[in-house]
């Protein structure tokens, strides 16, 4: 896990971001939907020098029903209209998520296994949330694509590309 006394955040040193537009990837037997608007990754050295990935995804899960939940707020039918918010699933904030990164090799696909960790969920008012977590970065070379794996409560997801 993550010290915040032991990272400085003007280190970072950005690296990964999504490599195609929005995603949406069915979840365990496709009874829910998780789009991913966008993601990166940035290295970090903790406090003995190990190296680390942060990634964060922004995303939302919806239902394969096709039926969102909606928040809308405002005494007026302009408030309401600008206030209306669709909400991702509420299960997916208390789901245990985690996450591995497997580096992506030119000709012999997706190489090492890459240590899972436990993702943490951040939420603005229930819409969509981050995704967040910390991962040990391997010292290959940083030019190559990250495969990012996912899974919670037995829901998996396929691979997430991330492009340098």
């Amino acid at each position: 896990r993550m010290d915040a006394a032991a990272r400085d955040p003007a280190r970072d040193q950005p690296t990964h971001e999504l490599c195609e537009g929005t995603l949406r990837i069915p979840l365990g037997d496709g009874a829910e939907t998780l789009h991913i608007h966008g993601a990166s990754a940035f290295r970090w050295r903790d406090a003995v020098g190990r190296p680390w990935h942060r990634v964060e995804l922004l995303h939302f899960v919806s239902s394969a029903d096709r039926c969102v939940r909606a928040l809308v707020y405002g005494s007026t039918a302009e408030e309401r209209a600008y206030y209306a918010h669709a909400l991702t699933l509420p299960a997916t904030h208390f789901a245990q998520w985690h996450c591995r990164i497997q580096r992506w090799g030119d000709d012999d696909g997706a190489s090492g296994n890459g240590e899972a960790t436990v993702a943490e969920t951040i939420s603005y008012f229930g819409y969509d949330a981050v995704l967040s977590c910390d991962v040990p970065a391997e010292p290959a070379s940083p030019e190559l694509p990250l495969l990012l794996s996912l899974g919670a409560d037995g829901l998996a997801a396929s691979a997430i590309r991330l492009c340098p």
